[in-house]
């Protein structure tokens, strides 16, 4: 929060709040957002005085149908009665001057009126949006997110200071030679192509009495380098019993020969083939 007193009981019903909020949000959302356009903000303030805000989740995420972002959040004036109120957010593009203009949809927030509890109605100062965005934002480039706050006809973009990373992190691992490690092919692996670009691999047998579990994938150049395919995944889980892993072949060059998932149960870890699945 960006001001005030803070209240344990007002704090854990404004999370509360934001969580339900934000859950509504994926449930009801089945329209995905994909009207984006630059933005002039010439005609937006930058003062903030009063103005009080959160970003209470952004994401950026590979799925089934593209590259997605989520955010949600609250922005609202204190000391000022609300007669209309408009809210987007814009997202900067790294070291330009250039505002990609998002949509959102406002909602209901009874707990940010409880919250800036100055005797004014603040309760549709809640915001979410959902859109895909594959293709329409430069590739490898950070975006800082802003809110677009227009409060009775007056307009104001906020600086969350918060950066959105779209990046692609291609790491290189130590250079072992895979053909030496433990290269398990029982296991029970489905590669499905998404499209031009995108693969979904599901991976059954998850071990519900491992104490640690992971997945990630690991690439082999023409030279034998193996490199990392983003941060290890937490386990996605459609069930109980499956680890999905979502992956962008647009993000790599011809030179990856070798496509392998690095699968850890506990301290065991050993790598799965799946190079013909997905360079055929």
């Amino acid at each position: 929060m960006s001001k005030g007193k803070r209240n344990d009981y007002l704090i854990i019903s404004i999370l509360l709040g934001g969580l339900l909020f934000s859950v509504l949000i994926s449930f009801f959302m089945h329209d995905y957002i994909t009207d984006v356009n630059v933005i002039d903000i010439s005609d937006y303030s930058d003062k903030v005085d009063n103005i009080y805000y959160n970003i209470e989740s952004e994401e950026y995420v590979i799925t089934e149908d593209g590259i997605r972002v989520i955010m949600s959040g609250w922005c609202a004036k204190k000391n000022v009665k609300t007669n209309t109120v408009g809210i987007s957010l814009a997202l900067k593009v790294e070291g330009e001057d250039t505002y990609y203009k998002i949509p959102a949809i406002i909602g209901e927030r009874k707990d940010v009126t409880s919250y800036l509890d100055d005797g004014y109605n603040h309760d549709f100062s809640g915001f979410s949006t959902d859109i895909y965005v594959d293709s329409l934002f430069p590739e490898d480039k950070d975006y800082s997110i802003f809110i677009l706050y227009t409060l009775n006809g007056k307009k104001t973009i906020v600086d969350t200071n918060i950066y959105l990373s779209p990046k692609t992190s291609i790491e290189r691992i130590p250079n072992t030679d895979i053909k030496t490690r433990k290269i398990n092919n029982g296991d029970d692996v489905d590669v499905e192509k998404l499209g031009d670009n995108f693969y979904k691999i599901v991976l059954d047998q998850i071990d519900s009495t491992a104490q640690e579990e992971s997945a990630y994938i690991v690439l082999e150049d023409t030279e034998g380098r193996l490199f990392k395919y983003n941060n290890e995944n937490d386990i996605s889980r459609e069930d109980d019993e499956r680890i999905i892993l979502y992956i962008s072949k647009k993000d790599f060059k011809d030179e990856y020969i070798g496509w392998y998932i690095c699968r850890k149960v506990n301290k065991d870890e050993y790598y799965i083939d799946i190079t013909s699945s997905v360079l055929n």
